[in-house]
């Protein structure tokens, strides 16, 4: 059975507006006060690559400029989402919430022991919510980007279905649906826009800094604990 039809301690599957995620089996994610919420996601996550053609003679610039967009970050938007409802998902202490932007289990994870995190495969699922009317762009910084990435681009975009950790982006710009575009999805009754996935990693534990900037505004400094307990990074 597909998430469509599977209930969740604090997530209600509606639908799916995308195909089925690799790396992500089915497993007990611990949810705030709770064991395990069990859910199947059913969108494949893997990096978007563009594709160019170089000119032989001459392609001076233009190989720069293949070069720039090819190391661009990807960019999902309301064409890539899924469809859930999110109880909460604003206030849920188990949850990193950044204004517009929340990290679903963002804060539950970082209370998970390596053992626990590690039965979830090389990936753990965190759905991601945004808003209506906002773009927000989250960016894993500094030396920990040869350890964890980001899984949100769905299968419709990927260029190889089975990528290699490195082949997923430290980067990624979520944007969500306009006001007057349908999301499928709510937190509290409000629209959100939601895209399955999580963060791929190599080691746990680990500390992931991230810069998140919202709407072009400066950078916030965040981290998300995959079972480090002295893991701190605010602004």
């Amino acid at each position: 059975m597909s998430p469509v039809g599977t209930r969740c301690a604090g997530v209600t599957p509606v639908s799916n507006a995308s195909a089925n995620r690799r790396g992500y089996p089915s497993s007990d994610v611990l949810h705030e006060g709770a064991t395990a919420w069990r859910a199947r996601s059913d969108a494949l996550t893997t990096l978007a690559c563009a594709t160019f053609v170089l000119v032989a003679c001459g392609g001076g610039s233009n190989q720069r400029a293949a070069a720039a967009s090819a190391t661009a970050a990807p960019v999902v938007s309301c064409t890539d989402r899924s469809e859930a409802r999110f109880p909460h998902a604003y206030t849920a202490s188990g949850n990193l919430v950044v204004g517009p932007l929340v990290f679903v289990l963002g804060r539950t994870v970082g209370r998970m022991s390596p053992r626990e995190i590690r039965e979830q495969g090389t990936a753990f699922k965190m759905p991601v919510l945004v808003r209506q009317g906002h773009r927000v762009t989250v960016r894993i910084v500094g030396t920990t980007r040869s350890l964890a990435r980001l899984d949100y681009v769905p299968s419709h975009r990927a260029k190889t279905p089975q990528p290699r950790f490195h082949d997923l982006p430290y980067e990624i710009t979520f944007v969500s649906c306009r006001q007057n575009e349908r999301t499928g999805s709510n937190a509290d009754g409000l629209p959100v826009t939601f895209w399955s996935g999580g963060i791929a990693f190599r080691q746990v534990p680990l500390c992931v800094p991230l810069d998140i900037v919202v709407d072009n505004k400066p950078p916030l400094s965040r981290a998300l604990s995959l079972g480090d307990r002295n893991c701190r990074r605010t602004s």
